[in-house]
């Protein structure tokens, strides 16, 4: 018997919060502290590495529209009026720290 898209959901007007239960429930974090203490070090910096390696995973396309922009376009104009590159390369230099920046966060949130 084919009930349709809703067939083996639960029951109708009963939505999965009633069923199974809130998603974040405060009591069952806070039973949990005990158990983190002792990782405490290790949690701040699998937190502030998850921050960071979020913060330059959303900057990245950012910095790849400025780098080509900026230092490439600029870098291939004074290329050609044979001007020093040196500025350029330091910008292009700070982009690609900001890879390995995420690359090492997203390894420290993955395996710390």
């Amino acid at each position: 018997m084919n009930l349709g898209l809703g067939g083996m959901s639960a029951a109708r007007g009963q939505a999965d919060e009633e069923f199974f239960g809130s998603a974040y429930d405060q009591r069952v974090i806070l039973r949990l502290v005990p158990y983190i203490k002792p990782y405490m070090p290790l949690v701040i910096v699998s937190l502030v590495s998850m921050l960071v390696y979020t913060f330059t995973l959303v900057a990245v396309p950012w910095l790849i529209q400025w780098g080509i922009d900026n230092p490439i376009k600029n870098g291939m104009e004074a290329f050609g009026r044979g001007e020093s590159l040196d500025e350029h390369i330091r910008l292009l230099n700070i982009l690609f720290a900001v890879f390995v920046i995420n690359a090492l966060t997203n390894w420290g949130t993955n395996y710390l």
